[in-house]
């Protein structure tokens, strides 16, 4: 439990109150029908009396009767208990000004006279949403204040496990580009074959040995005619 005198004691401030506050009279709705239901044959028979009209200022016996029911609805469980049921869901406690557990008196002016006061246009609990310890004015009357029981310790959010199917795959190397690749090695080029020699024309060659034999053989001679 958080105690005033800790450094980091946190005090309840005006919306916490105020949702708490709506959750107990709602409790306190549905018990006090409850009340009514069964009172209302006593009641009917005290219209007739002097006790059923107005008791106190404009307020009647029933009147009474509720609002001390519900100051010891408060009283009760909050002396006992530390808090009341709605206080209990929001995490609150009221204790004394140093941390301690107020005194059944404390809570008794606290709750009676106190809230009377406060409730004269809601200043008195509007001020919890101005002061520095979140205090109404009740609070400052019967020397409480109210904080949270427990300090709730906040973990970080760890990442969301990601899919086996979803998971990112590793990245492929980029392929080389053309400028990171070696330039492949020229073939070594063939030594040009010589030219073939032209081939001897008509006039280059020499004659052919048959030509010749036939400009060195003599002509044949004339056959000789007879003469007559």
């Amino acid at each position: 439990m958080q105690t005033c005198t800790e450094k980091d004691c946190t005090y309840a401030g005006f919306w916490v109150r105020l949702a708490a506050f709506a959750l107990d009279s709602a409790i306190l709705a549905v018990g006090l029908l409850a009340v009514r239901l069964a009172l209302a044959g006593p009641f009917a028979l005290l219209e007739q009396t002097p006790l059923g009209g107005q008791v106190l200022f404009d307020h009647t016996l029933q009147d009474i009767l509720f609002w001390l029911l519900a100051a010891l609805y408060n009283i009760l469980l909050v002396w006992r208990c530390g808090a009341t049921p709605g206080k209990r869901v929001m995490n609150l406690r009221v204790v004394a000004r140093d941390g301690s557990d107020p005194g059944l008196f404390s809570l008794v002016y606290r709750e009676t006279v106190g809230k009377y006061l406060s409730g004269f246009a809601c200043i008195g609990y509007l001020m919890a949403a101005f002061t520095k310890e979140k205090t109404a004015l009740h609070d400052m009357l019967a020397d409480t204040r109210v904080i949270y029981a427990r300090r709730v310790k906040v973990y970080p959010s760890a990442p969301a496990p990601v899919p086996a199917a979803t998971q990112a795959a590793p990245a492929a190397e980029a392929p080389q580009t053309v400028q990171d690749t070696p330039a492949p090695e020229l073939p070594k080029t063939i030594p040009a074959a010589p030219a073939p020699e032209a081939p001897q024309t008509a006039q280059d060659t020499p004659t052919a040995e048959a030509s010749e034999a036939v400009q060195d053989a003599p002509a044949p001679e004339a056959s000789k005619t007879e003469d007559p």
